[in-house]
């Protein structure tokens, strides 16, 4: 059995890659020794947007490697398998994450949620929602979402974890918009992939993010218009 090559990109905050094998969840996680051949693409003490790190790596990797996983620095993989489960979920869609939604609403303000009642977030009805995360800081977890069927076709991911095959990246002139730094980067990553043909799903991952997004934050607002105003001659 030929066992492909994984490239993990991520961007991190910590000053050198010691710090980030030690300090964040994504380096602990990746120090656990596997048979897969996993490349490590991290910038380090990151001051650019994810989508700007993201195409570089692309440019940078796509020709040495299989498959392209973009994670966040806080995200820790608990499953010590998980290569297997991106192959395998690759085998059934060209792009897939760990949640995410089957329909996609422009004018949604996340991939989960349908809109804001009194300035409150509502949820999307969980017959579209997909995927599961733990969210949680400490060990063992106390916070398991799960937001739908684990294993769905959808057309929008969550960008806490995408995973793709560098050949698809490369036949459909796939990359990152950089005006999303992180906010909408993943939305519109999605809205662009299934706009160029190609099928997104989720798959059954044990993952945990500790990270939480503020959808009050000014730079979530500005992104949020841009992206309405990229998309709106769609539906």
């Amino acid at each position: 059995m030929i066992t492909p090559k994984i490239c993990i990109v991520t961007a991190t905050r910590e000053k050198t890659f010691e710090d980030f094998k030690t300090n964040t969840l994504l380096g602990k996680s990746l120090s656990i020794q596997t048979h897969f051949d996993i490349q490590i693409e991290c910038f380090i003490d990151n001051k650019e947007g994810l989508s700007k790190v993201y195409n570089d790596a692309i440019n940078r990797v796509h020709q040495q490697t299989d498959i392209i996983v973009f994670a966040h620095d806080d995200v820790a993989l608990l499953d010590y398998y998980w290569p297997i489960r991106v192959v395998e979920a690759l085998n059934t869609y060209d792009i897939v994450g760990v949640a995410g939604n089957s329909r996609h609403k422009i004018n949604y303000p996340s991939w989960a949620h349908s809109h804001v009642e009194n300035g409150n977030l509502v949820w999307d009805d969980e017959k579209y929602l997909s995927g599961s995360i733990l969210h949680d800081s400490t060990w063992p977890p106390k916070i398991v979402s799960v937001y739908g069927d684990l294993n769905k076709e959808v057309v929008n991911l969550d960008g806490v974890f995408i995973a793709t095959k560098s050949k698809l990246l490369s036949e459909k002139e796939l990359i990152f918009d950089e005006r999303f730094k992180f906010h909408f980067y993943d939305a519109d990553f999605s809205k662009n992939a299934v706009t160029k043909g190609c099928k997104l799903g989720t798959f059954p991952l044990a993952l945990l993010h500790a990270g939480k997004g503020n959808m009050n934050a000014p730079e979530y607002i500005v992104a949020y218009k841009e992206f309405n105003r990229k998309w709106n001659n769609e539906s």
